[in-house]
């Protein structure tokens, strides 16, 4: 089933030239390096093995050298003892090296112990134990060159890093040695492999210069052959970025730069349709949009109107009271951290309070659930955000579960929530009382706390957010009574009813 899905897609992909090209460029590289790979592997392999024939070449002439000296008999045909007979096969490999032309892969003798008894360029290591000698990786080599000479096949190669005569820089070396039980010693040969790694590195660089030089050829030859294909592709792509760029100024199509029913001019020409439509589409949009201009922009401003009081009643109170305690706490946390405590205290709890002023304005900026919610349900959502803030206890009362209009809901809801401000700013209460009452034709919400209260002879209309509760109450054809006395607290009350209700009490 996943085959036959994604087989529309494979199908699309193969009918683009561009990919095919790709594909087949891709499919050559690859089987290039392949085969560079395999060469480079195989003449590595090659030299390796001629290198391991020397070495094993100039070991024997070496062996050869020193069987006389091995079971033979000496003048007087008297046997040499073993250690005579060392010491004679080591003169005899000094002198290879010293007077035939070994170069650099000299040969060395060392005892199973380690003591080296033929070390012709390093003369001072000569009768010296090399048992612990290390090359540039921690590798005691030497104890694998006894290893592999005094293995069941009695000869070995092994590689490590050391560096030449004449040099501190570790090279990568190759030894072959071979066990001399009887005289409990071995001899070997070693060759410095570093010219085989240059070698190969020159290979391998111009390998990859035959290749970059082969991909340039292909690459060439493909934009070549695309090019005008790329050219159609590349002016429509530049057109996309200046509409992307410029929306509202069409840019002039060049169609004329192709040749007519090529694949270039046909994507141009349907380009150049394309922006035709869209530029008689946005007119018409922008004739629409004027008809709508003055209507958005009043409603607009209803809805700055609607956010500033709402602004005004919420959590802006609440942060200015938090933004003065934190001003004035650390100088009196010095003086005093018993009340800078109490005010730190403080100062957490208007906190808290904003944040429950802030969870109800975000419920009041999604008009839908606001509208959806009930009235006692808000009521008892903004008593509990009061008395998190001003901590002061709010006694809650909801007699009515009737539904109200949602207007009215909102209205009382505003009406509360002002109401409550003015205690937490200006009352210095100690309790709160709200009270919702009424059925679905009329309702009664009044709002009393027993704080210091004010004279309203001296209280102007709009002052103490009075002005936004009587728009509020005015807006619903409700009646907004404030009763207050100077130390006996103060009561809100709005009187709401239904049209034919409120005529019949007229």
């Amino acid at each position: 089933m996943s085959r036959l899905r994604f087989w529309p897609v494979l199908r699309v992909l193969w009918e683009n030239s561009y990919v095919r090209v790709t594909l087949a460029v891709m499919v050559i590289l690859a089987g290039y390096l392949l085969l560079v790979t395999y060469f480079v592997n195989s003449y590595t392999a090659r030299l390796d093995e001629v290198r391991q024939a020397e070495l094993r070449r100039i070991a024997q002439i070496g062996v050869g050298a020193i069987a006389p000296y091995r079971y033979s008999a000496a003048p007087h045909d008297s046997i040499f003892s073993a250690t005579e007979a060392r010491q004679q096969g080591a003169a005899i490999v000094r002198e290879l090296t010293d007077r035939y032309e070994l170069g650099e892969n000299y040969l060395f003798m060392i005892t199973f112990d380690g003591v080296s008894l033929v070390q012709p360029f390093e003369r001072q290591r000569e009768f010296t134990s090399q048992w612990d000698l290390q090359d540039a990786n921690g590798r005691y080599f030497v104890r694998e060159l006894i290893a592999a000479a005094r293995s069941p096949q009695g000869a070995g190669y092994v590689e490590y890093l050391y560096p030449p005569p004449g040099s501190d820089t570790p090279q990568r070396k190759i030894s072959y040695v071979v066990g001399i039980p009887e005289w409990n010693c071995l001899i070997g040969t070693g060759m410095y492999m570093d010219d085989i790694d240059a070698e190969n590195r020159a290979y391998l660089r111009n390998s990859l210069v035959l290749t970059l030089g082969l991909f340039a050829l292909i690459v060439g030859a493909v934009v070549v052959s695309l090019r005008p294909m790329m050219s159609g592709y590349r002016a429509l792509l530049g057109l996309f970025e200046r509409v992307g760029e410029q929306p509202d100024a069409p840019p002039p199509v060049p169609v004329e730069r192709f040749h007519a029913g090529s694949e270039s001019w046909k994507l141009l020409a349907g380009f150049q349709d394309m922006l035709a439509q869209i530029e008689r589409h946005k007119q018409a949009v922008r004739d629409e949009q004027e008809h709508r201009h003055e209507a958005e922009q009043a409603a607009a401003q209803a809805e700055r109107n609607r956010l500033a009081r709402e602004l005004h009643d919420a959590v802006t109170q609440t942060l200015f009271a938090a933004s003065l305690i934190a001003d004035v706490l650390p100088r009196l946390w010095e003086r005093n951290p018993a009340e800078g405590h109490r005010r730190l205290e403080e100062l957490r709890q208007l906190t808290r309070g904003a944040l429950a002023e802030m969870r109800t304005l975000l419920l009041e900026l999604r008009p839908a659930s606001l509208v959806e919610a009930e009235l006692g349900a808000l009521l008892t959502q903004l008593a509990e955000a009061f008395t998190a803030r001003a901590r002061v206890p709010v006694a809650l009362t909801v007699e009515s579960a009737a539904p109200l209009p949602a207007e009215v809901r909102i209205a009382l809801y505003r009406i509360a929530q002002e109401a409550l401000n003015n205690i937490a700013r200006h009352a210095d209460a100690t309790q709160v009382r709200v009270q919702l009452s009424g059925d679905e034709r009329r309702a009664e919400l009044t709002v009393a706390d027993d704080g210091r209260g004010f004279d309203l002879a001296t209280v102007s209309s709009d002052h103490l957010g009075l002005g936004i509760m009587r728009e509020r109450a005015e807006a619903l054809g409700a009646t907004l009574v404030v009763a207050s006395q100077v130390g006996g607290g103060t009561v809100v009350s709005v009187r709401w009813a239904r049209a034919k209700e409120a005529q019949g009490h007229g």
